[in-house]
């Protein structure tokens, strides 16, 4: 299920990257610099997972002892032989898993910022200030994590044997608390998607119930779209990662369902993003028939906006202004107004 989920995700995500680069100057710089950085380091950490997980030393002693199950192997009792690129490969998914949760984090909160206050200019330099945080604090948590954990004549304070992620378990199979998969991933990630179930919640809230009067678009959302845009952002979140912690439930058959359902929803999030973000937009279809037939069969990129605006302090019936904008661009659809980045 991880192989094949992590395979669809993939291409998904390199779609998805491709399709906001090359329709970047119909949307605000900063969207798509959060959403390519999210989509990038998801899209490493399929990558890295897929190629670099299994530790070669616990597939032979798992092969000598003719074993299948995840258990704990006695090669975790003590300090076998370094494997460095099986400690690289944890410090990469370390460093990578929390960039993807800091940057859907800014995403959720970019995306607050811009409902809240619509016509409100971004800070200057704001690209560089995101781009510090997005990929400056996983680089602090994972130095900081070596640093602490990490010896050459004891690699096993820092990541397993059974398979190159970070140490997370006692000899008996239980979570240990002073191990850093602890205190160095769970604890920041929660934190992260406690922040981001807030964004969620607040940004669901004002779509669904709180649209603006004084500043509307002429053609009503549906709630089916509404509820799509909510569903969408949830995704990008990251909020179904919370199904991870139900797996610490010390309950086999229990902790079992939950390992199906996380590795379902998780290992195919990228190819949620794809369906949500970008195969669901007439951009997407018009950029493909572009590419695959040229000019053979021209497609009409006109696109009309329209919107009303609500004039403060008058009280006559007439205080309504109303216009339409019609723009020619190229392949793309709009997206500086939230609405049109939810749905």
């Amino acid at each position: 299920m991880s192989y094949v989920g992590c395979g669809f995700s993939m291409a998904g995500l390199t779609i998805t990257i491709a399709f906001q680069i090359l329709t970047r100057k119909a949307r605000k710089t900063s969207l798509t610099c959060v959403t390519v950085s999210l989509c990038t380091s998801m899209l490493i950490v399929n990558l890295v997972f897929l190629s670099g997980i299994n530790n070669p030393n616990a597939l032979k002693e798992k092969s000598a002892a003719n074993n299948t199950e995840n258990i704990v192997l006695r090669s975790n009792w003590s300090d076998p032989p370094e494997v460095h690129w099986c400690t690289a490969v944890a410090a990469i998914l370390h460093y990578f898993l929390l960039a993807t949760f800091t940057w859907a984090a800014l995403y959720g909160a970019q995306m607050y910022v811009l409902l809240v206050h619509v016509f409100k200019q971004l800070p200057r330099h704001f690209l560089v200030l995101i781009s510090l945080t997005g990929w400056g604090i996983p680089a602090v948590i994972v130095a900081t994590t070596l640093a602490v954990t990490y010896r050459a004549e004891s690699s096993l304070s820092y990541r397993q044997e059974e398979f190159c992620w970070l140490a997370g378990l006692d000899i008996h199979g239980n979570l240990d608390f002073s191990k850093p998969m602890l205190w160095a991933f769970l604890i920041p990630v929660g934190i992260i998607l406690l922040f981001n179930l807030a964004m969620f919640v607040l940004v669901t809230k004002m779509v669904l119930f709180n649209q603006s009067q004084d500043t509307c678009s002429a053609k009503k959302v549906s709630s089916a779209k509404k509820v799509i845009g909510s569903l969408s952002v949830s995704v990008v979140l990251g909020l179904t990662w919370s199904l991870g912690y139900l797996m610490l439930i010390d309950h086999d058959n229990t902790r079992t369902v939950f390992s199906y359902i996380f590795s379902a929803l998780n290992t195919t999030q990228g190819l949620q993003i794809f369906i949500l973000f970008t195969a669901s937009r007439k951009t997407f279809f018009k950029k493909v028939i572009s590419l695959a037939w040229g000019s053979k069969f021209p497609v009409n990129t006109d696109v009309a906006h329209s919107r009303c605006f609500s004039i403060q302090g008058l009280n006559t019936p007439e205080s309504e202004e109303h216009y339409t904008q019609n723009d020619t661009l190229n392949f793309s659809e709009t997206t500086e107004s939230i609405p049109s980045v939810l749905y």
